[in-house]
């Protein structure tokens, strides 16, 4: 799979996210991005990605969605997403969750056909400007290295 040629969405664009979707969309990938705030939205539009009107439609029209909120939200956004998800679709956590809401999580993309990666991420605000953030990838070993290059634009 070529991953420049996926649509790739990004929930939650603040401190780490916004760093995360503007270092993709300079490196070709095409982003599309949504925040509960418009004006890192309207960010990541300025940079060269596109815009999206909900979380639901992020889901709805990305192969690839990464989430980048805090812990207990993404909890509740994955519960929320579960249900809308595609069995073609990746979804990469970047928020730092417990292991075992981790594990409950995957297990339910893994019960939709969906394929998950667990990817807390450590540097801070200027680690994601800069792509220098520190990944911890966990889950199926195939499917991080298929995911390998977007880890390689973010961070190291």
């Amino acid at each position: 799979m070529d991953l420049k040629e996926c649509a790739i969405g990004i929930i939650g664009l603040g401190q780490m996210g916004s760093g995360i979707a503007a270092n993709l969309v300079n490196a070709g990938y095409s982003i599309i991005g949504y925040d509960l705030k418009s004006d890192p939205v309207r960010e990541l539009v300025d940079a060269g990605g596109q815009a999206a009107e909900s979380s639901d439609e992020i889901v709805t029209y990305c192969d690839i969605i990464l989430t980048c909120v805090e812990g207990s939200d993404s909890i509740r956004l994955a519960e929320k997403l579960i249900p809308k998800t595609c069995p073609h679709q990746i979804f990469i956590d970047h928020s730092t969750v417990t292991v075992p809401e981790t594990t409950r999580i995957g297990k339910a993309f893994a019960e939709a056909s969906c394929k998950y990666l667990d990817a807390p991420i450590s540097g801070g605000k200027g680690g994601a400007a800069a792509g220098m953030l520190r990944i911890f990838v966990g889950g199926d070993k195939a499917l991080a290295d298929m995911c390998w290059p977007l880890f390689m634009v973010t961070g190291n």
